[in-house]
């Protein structure tokens, strides 16, 4: 017997981008991540971080970690 069944495979994909020291009153960054699954978009966030980080290897590093607790 054949099957008609058609295996779709999706993935589960992760934007995540940073603003260094955007807020120049307490210099703090901005976080910004998208999750997507296929071609629509599932979660979101944009926030100032919690804490001052001293570049902006350190923001985007923040901003993957955020996402990445979002996914799992």
């Amino acid at each position: 017997m054949e099957s008609n069944d058609k295996k779709v495979e999706t993935n589960v994909i992760e934007f995540v981008d940073s603003d260094w020291a955007s807020c120049m009153d307490a210099m703090k960054s901005t976080s910004g991540y998208v999750l997507s699954l296929g071609s629509r978009s599932f979660s979101w966030c944009s926030k100032k971080q919690q804490i001052v980080v001293q570049s902006s290897v350190e923001a985007e590093y923040i901003s993957a970690g955020l996402a990445t607790q979002q996914a799992i």
